[in-house]
């Protein structure tokens, strides 16, 4: 629709979209809705995304998704059981006293 004009259309999200919306998902997972520290990840890896993607790292969608895909899954499947028992047990302390 707008040949000519100088307008390029592109399904990529904006670097700043992935940003968003990973500081969206932090927010809720610290202030809100208690997911286990899963959105912790998810959010997490929104953010590398987004900043790879602002620091001139320009990757495809597919790459992109991938990207996310990839370091939200690992992060979970290394670091969430581990980070939300240290958590989770020192919020059992503070409760305690």
């Amino acid at each position: 629709p707008h040949e000519g004009a100088g307008f390029e259309e592109s399904n990529d999200m904006p670097w700043w979209g992935w940003v968003v919306t990973g500081f969206l998902l932090l927010g809720a997972e610290m202030f809100g809705v208690d997911a286990q520290f899963y959105l912790v990840f998810i959010g997490a890896a929104a953010i590398v995304v987004g900043l790879l993607e602002a620091s001139g790292v320009h990757l495809p969608d597919w790459a992109q998704w991938l990207t996310f895909t990839v370091l939200a899954v690992g992060a979970m499947a290394l670091f969430r059981a581990r980070l939300y028992r240290r958590f989770h047990a020192r919020a059992s302390e503070v409760e305690d006293r």
